[in-house]
């Protein structure tokens, strides 16, 4: 309980902060706007998380063996995205990056020197993305700010501080697309694993090489492996690190990990990675390496028939519990 004693004690002036910077901001319960946001600066943007626009970008990079990634930045990847770039939230800043990591089995100690890397990582795997999947452009029912006014919105973070991602994630990406940094990639919603998860049969036909599975959801990989049995998987276990000490290594070296693990000739094969915040990073070393990589995260789940999102609960009652994950997603 005690991260909820400390949670409980961010400063009143952070809250109003939060606030007054909600207040300032576009209206980021209006999913058109943002859209149009992004396109006004230059971006194409396939919202619907369904879009086969989004698959057929994958197909065809497979197809011509063309390095490719889809990164995907919510509310984890925002926070530790946005480290150090919010002064007058110091507390709350520190709380959110300190949750996220110590939620990872692969993990580290936190200091400024390692979430520095992290975020510099996080920028590097946005950089090299050909898809960057956001948030704020698609919602299923009420979006997250409601009608709450920006003060009782921000209060709840005293409830719920990584909700501060919610807004880091909408802000952040804007910020650089007004900058000019995502120039040149496609935006899509940060949901866009549904587009993957439905159309797997499409996608592994076109893959010259083997499909890769990042993930610790097992039992997705033996249904994968049932469904689809000509297809070569090669299967990389999470987590990387086997955290047998008292101390946590000073740096993310989960990272070092993967390099090894990971081939180095991938050129038309696919790589799915469901890791958390860290799958960015993956999918940016896949692409260096010849292959199309695709963060699916929490796809993993659906695959496997669980709910584990909000979002997968209204999902489901928006069709009507006609999904039947075993057989909807992989046939």
């Amino acid at each position: 309980m005690n991260w909820i004693k400390k949670a409980s004690q961010i400063p009143s002036s952070e809250i109003r902060s939060v606030a007054l910077e909600l207040q300032s901001s576009i209206d980021y319960s209006e999913k058109s706007e943002l859209i149009e946001r992004y396109r006004g600066y230059g971006l194409q943007v396939f919202e619907d998380p369904n879009s086969l626009c989004i698959v057929k970008l994958v197909q065809q990079a497979l197809c011509e063996k063309k390095p490719f990634s889809v990164v995907r930045i919510g509310d984890g990847e925002a926070n530790l995205l946005a480290f150090g770039n919010n002064a007058n939230t110091p507390y709350l800043n520190q709380w959110v990056a300190d949750h996220y990591v110590s939620r990872q089995a692969d993990r580290f100690a936190v200091s400024d020197a390692s979430l520095y890397l992290v975020k510099h990582l996080m920028l590097e795997s946005i950089y090299s993305a050909d898809i960057v999947g956001v948030r704020g452009i698609y919602y299923m029912g009420m979006p997250d700010y409601g009608s709450k006014t920006p003060m009782e919105w921000a209060m709840k973070l005293k409830e719920k501080p990584r909700r501060i991602g919610v807004l880091r994630a909408e802000t952040e990406m804007l910020k650089m697309a007004r900058l000019g940094c995502l120039q040149g990639k496609v935006i899509a919603s940060a949901n866009l694993y549904l587009a993957i998860i439905n159309n797997l049969r499409l996608l592994f036909e076109k893959v010259h090489g083997s499909v890769v599975l990042v993930t610790d959801q097992f039992d997705s990989v033996r249904l994968l492996q049932s469904k689809f049995p000509h297809v070569q998987f090669q299967i990389i276990p999470l987590p990387l690190t086997k955290l047998k000490w008292l101390r946590l290594p000073r740096m993310p070296i989960f990272v070092a990990l993967f390099e090894k693990l990971l081939d180095h000739h991938l050129e038309g094969s696919l790589v799915l990675v469901g890791a958390g915040p860290w799958a960015e990073f993956y999918c940016a070393i896949a692409k260096q390496r010849g292959a199309v990589a695709v963060d699916i995260g929490s796809g993993f789940d659906l695959l496997a028939g669980r709910n584990t999102r909000p979002f997968h609960d209204r999902l489901k009652r928006s069709s009507q519990d006609q999904y039947s994950y075993s057989s909807k997603f992989v046939n």
